[in-house]
């Protein structure tokens, strides 16, 4: 079966809105990436009408090479040092 994801990368502080599968922080394994908000829950397709079912409003740093799991609907990346590839329908 072929994987109908989709890839794409943010970093320095961008956002990203869509069906989230999940997210990868990329960088110096030795380094964290960090994310400034995510909005978990399921993405119908109307970016307008989305509610998220759980938000975490905080920055977290995350390892690099480490994946954080969806469904989630949107986030918000850190500084400007972190990288993350976005992994969506």
């Amino acid at each position: 079966m072929i994987p109908r994801n989709k890839i794409t990368l943010i970093s320095s502080s961008q956002g990203f809105s869509g069906s989230i599968e999940r997210i990868q922080a990329l960088g110096d394994p030795a380094t964290t990436s960090s994310l400034d908000r995510i909005e978990y829950g399921n993405m119908d397709g109307n970016l307008n009408s989305f509610t998220a079912s759980s938000i975490i409003n905080t920055t977290i740093d995350v390892p690099n090479g480490s994946e954080i799991l969806g469904p989630i609907g949107r986030i918000q990346s850190g500084i400007s040092s972190s990288n993350w590839l976005v992994y969506f329908k």
